[in-house]
C-alpha cells in the first residue's frame, strides 16, 4: 500500500513538471525563424532616467538572430563600452531555452516590478520561437532569481564561438552642438573630429545624416568611450554624438 502511494506521487509529481517545462513549448521540436535578420532571443535593460543621447546610443546587452549570430555589449564602471560579435550553434540555442523553459521562464509574469522607486530602468529578456513568444521583464526588483541568471547568460555572450569586435556597417549620425560660457578645457574633451579628413563636419549632421567608412568608425569609436556623455570638437565648436545602428540599436533610426 505504501509502495503504491509512493510510485502514485511520483506519478504526480512527473506530471506536474512534464506540464510546467512544456507548458506552451514542444521541447521535442524547438525551433526558431532561421533568417539571419530574425530576432529569437534579445536582453535590454533600459532606460529609466537618463539622458537622450544614452537611449539614442543604447544597444541591448545581447541579441540573436535566427542563422546563430550573436552581438552583446560590456560596459565598464568608466562608461566605455565594448561590443562584441560571435556565432551560436544551433543546440547552444536550443539548450538555453530548453534551460530557460525547466526553470519556469515560459510560465513567469510578464512583469515583475516594485513601483516604490522612480525612474528606474526596465529589465528584459525575449525568446521568440516558431510556436512560441515569451517577454518577461524586471522593474527595479522581484523576478525570480533564475531570471537574472538567464539574463547573464546572454549578455555574457552565451559561449559565443569565433568571436571578435563588432563594426557596424553603417549608422545614423546626429550631432547635438553645445554652448559654453566658457570652451571646455583639453580634459573635458572626448575628441576631436577631423572633418576634413573624414569629409564631414559635424555642423552637417545637426539633423541626422548616415554615415559609413572612415567617418562610421571615428563616430562608433567616440560613443563607445563613454556611453553617458561625450563632447566632440569640431573646428572651434563642440558637440555630442548619438550614432544609431540600423537593426541592432534600442531605437531604431529613420529609414534610409
Amino acid at each position: 500500500m505504501k509502495m503504491r502511494g509512493l510510485l502514485l506521487g511520483l506519478a504526480i509529481l512527473a506530471v506536474t513538471l512534464t506540464g510546467c517545462f512544456h507548458d506552451g513549448l514542444n521541447a521535442d521540436n524547438i525551433d526558431w525563424d532561421r533568417s539571419p535578420d530574425a530576432e529569437i532571443i534579445s536582453a535590454t535593460f533600459c532606460c529609466g532616467f537618463t539622458t537622450m543621447l544614452f537611449v539614442q546610443n543604447y544597444i541591448p546587452a545581447a541579441t540573436v538572430w535566427g542563422d546563430g549570430r550573436i552581438v552583446w555589449t560590456a560596459i565598464d564602471e568608466d562608461g566605455k563600452r565594448s561590443v562584441w560579435e560571435g556565432q551560436l550553434a544551433a543546440d547552444s540555442i536550443i539548450g538555453f531555452v530548453k534551460d530557460a523553459a525547466q526553470e519556469g521562464f515560459f510560465n513567469w509574469k510578464d512583469l515583475y516590478e516594485d513601483r516604490r522607486v522612480a525612474d528606474a530602468a526596465t529589465k528584459c529578456l525575449t525568446i521568440s520561437l516558431l510556436d512560441l513568444k515569451k517577454s518577461v521583464c524586471e522593474y527595479f526588483e522581484g523576478a525570480p532569481q533564475a531570471f537574472h541568471q538567464l539574463y547573464d547568460v546572454v549578455a555574457e555572450g552565451a559561449g559565443a564561438q569565433n568571436f571578435g569586435p563588432y563594426m557596424p556597417e553603417t549608422g545614423y549620425l546626429t550631432a547635438l552642438e553645445m554652448t559654453f560660457e566658457e570652451p571646455p578645457t583639453p580634459d573635458q574633451i572626448h575628441a576631436d573630429w577631423d572633418a576634413a579628413s573624414l569629409n564631414l563636419s559635424l555642423a552637417d549632421a545637426a539633423n541626422g545624416v548616415w554615415v559609413e567608412g572612415q567617418a562610421l568608425a571615428a563616430a562608433w569609436d567616440i560613443v563607445n568611450r563613454n556611453i553617458w556623455a561625450n563632447v566632440v570638437h569640431d573646428n572651434g565648436r563642440y558637440f555630442q554624438l548619438t550614432l544609431q545602428i540600423p537593426g541592432l540599436s534600442f531605437t531604431e533610426p529613420p529609414a534610409q
